[in-house]
């Protein structure tokens, strides 16, 4: 290995490095404010809630507004038929529906109770559908735009056995920028597998291991609604066939990529090995 491949090597675990410093923290002050946010619920209702700085900064703010279960069900329902298997039952969904219904209150449950104040808290927590954490995003030209965003792309890669894996980036490494015009074809999607050794950095983050790292990348802006279905519609399909597939990558191998690409003439849609990563 020659020394300028070191130091690309070098150079891209570092970005790791910070990339993944980053996302645990944005996940821990999320958590941090959830923990608070039920804290406060179970309080009021107890009756033994005391209003510090941060909740009348909060009071004084408009509520956020909680989202139902019925509307949770929208997008799943409303899902392309012929998506080939987009369309699922939610695991998590359903336990958080099994959760409140074992926990409501039921008529005749005492209501100074604290099983009864207990049970109101539990059925009034929202539940969050999986959502693939976003890494970045990139400005694109004039004329150009993002095909998905990261609810759709979530909702279309539920259910995989990676999904914990997974990463999303809406990225401008696309040939799309110096490509001869009238375009024949594009790029929409890349997927990027590593497998690197799993060590410890200095900052104390585990790194290496299996990652996934899908990036949106950019297509032209008058053909976005055309392309998020032609997505959608064929090329998830395609992808969660690769993914569920026999020609998965094996824990031998450290590194592999793959873009799909559509071809304007002939409407096709299809997966191929990327040499440009």
């Amino acid at each position: 290995m020659t020394l300028s491949r070191i130091d690309k090597l070098k150079a891209e675990i570092a970005k790791l490095e910070g990339e993944a410093l980053k996302e645990l923290k944005a996940k821990r002050e999320a958590l941090v404010a959830e923990i608070a946010s039920v804290d406060e619920q179970i309080a009021s209702l107890a009756g033994t809630v005391v209003v510090g700085p941060s909740a009348r900064r909060r009071a004084e703010k408009k509520p956020a507004r909680s989202t139902s279960l019925e509307e949770l069900r929208i997008p799943v329902a409303n899902a392309p038929e012929n998506g080939h298997g987009l369309v699922q039952e939610n695991p998590d969904l359903r336990n958080g529906e099994v959760l409140a219904e074992a926990n409501s209150p039921s008529a005749n449950q005492d209501p100074s109770s604290d099983a009864f104040k207990a049970s109101i808290s539990l059925s009034m927590m929202p539940v969050f559908e999986p959502r693939i954490p976003v890494l970045g995003k990139s400005p694109h030209p004039i004329g150009f735009s993002y095909a998905l965003g990261a609810s759709a792309m979530s909702e279309a890669l539920a259910g995989l056995p990676m999904f914990d894996q997974f990463t999303l980036r809406y990225s401008s490494r696309t040939p799309i920028f110096t490509m001869p015009q009238p375009l024949k074809g594009f790029p929409m999607l890349r997927v990027t597998y590593t497998n690197y050794p799993v060590y410890t950095a200095r900052s104390g983050v585990s790194q290496g291991g299996e990652h996934w790292a899908i990036e949106v990348l950019p297509i032209p802006f008058e053909q976005r609604d055309f392309l998020q279905k032609v997505i959608l519609e064929k090329a998830v399909p395609l992808l969660r066939e690769w993914l569920t597939g026999p020609d998965l990558p094996g824990n031998d191998l450290r590194r592999t990529s793959k873009a799909c690409w559509y071809v304007i003439n002939t409407d096709l849609v299809k997966w191929i090995d990327d040499e440009t990563v």
